[in-house]
């Protein structure tokens, strides 16, 4: 009975329901390839209503049941602080961007900057950038370091960008946050902050060139990073 009345406390009833939460997110994403993996490529949809409905609850049930085996203690400890857990869902739309990012490519001037840089070097190039076009020192610096590096590297900028103003305005909130312990204070200091960067980003006229340019994003974004530390 003991064991029954501490599995249905409130403790246990809330990591039921974000397990229930986080196993309906996964199986919604994975039914049809499991699907086809098991059937040998046969397909799910189209099927009879019953057989989906069935697929999809016992799918359900194991992904729960694994969710509740694995996650337990992780879930726990986040409902115990909450800080960290709106700090963490705080997060998901800047990790978002960065998955978009990633799919950034070389476009229009990013062949011209990458030409510069590898031709004359990534000093050189800057100088001529703010010499004999724009006088912008540091976006002429990120614009000739990027364009020096491999495409291949293009989808690692828009991430590599967010998470450095991020951690530059994370630092700025700490030093205004005394209270302890110190992963309260972490969370609340990237809590405040994650969210204004976001709504940066949702108030810009043109995201997509703003953020996922590589042009436009090392002239808008980067030189931002000195001034958020």
């Amino acid at each position: 009975m003991n064991k029954i009345h501490s599995f249905f406390s409130c403790s246990e009833k809330s990591i039921l329901i974000v397990c229930c939460i986080f196993s309906l997110a996964i199986t919604r994403f994975i039914a049809f390839p499991v699907f086809s993996i098991l059937t040998s490529g046969k397909a799910l949809h189209g099927r009879n209503i019953l057989i989906q409905i069935g697929f999809h609850g016992a799918l359900f049930l194991l992904v729960l049941v694994i969710s509740l085996w694995l996650l337990r203690r992780p879930v726990r400890w986040l409902i115990r602080n909450p800080f960290v857990s709106f700090a963490i869902v705080s997060l998901l739309p800047l990790a978002a961007h960065s998955y978009m990012g990633s799919f950034s490519r070389f476009v229009a001037d990013d062949f011209s900057s990458a030409t510069l840089a590898v031709n004359k070097g990534i000093l050189a190039a800057t100088l001529d950038w703010y010499v004999n076009w724009s006088g912008r020192f540091s976006a002429s610096f990120f614009d000739s370091l990027m364009g020096y590096l491999p495409p291949s590297a293009m989808m690692w900028e828009t991430g590599t960008a967010v998470f450095l103003i991020l951690s530059g305005m994370v630092l700025s909130a700490w030093q205004l946050i005394g209270i302890r312990p110190r992963i309260d204070r972490l969370a609340l200091a990237v809590l405040p902050t994650a969210l204004i960067l976001t709504g940066g980003f949702a108030l810009a006229p043109d995201l997509p060139q703003a953020l996922y340019w590589g042009q436009g994003m090392r002239s808008l974004i980067l030189p931002l990073v000195p001034a958020s530390f």
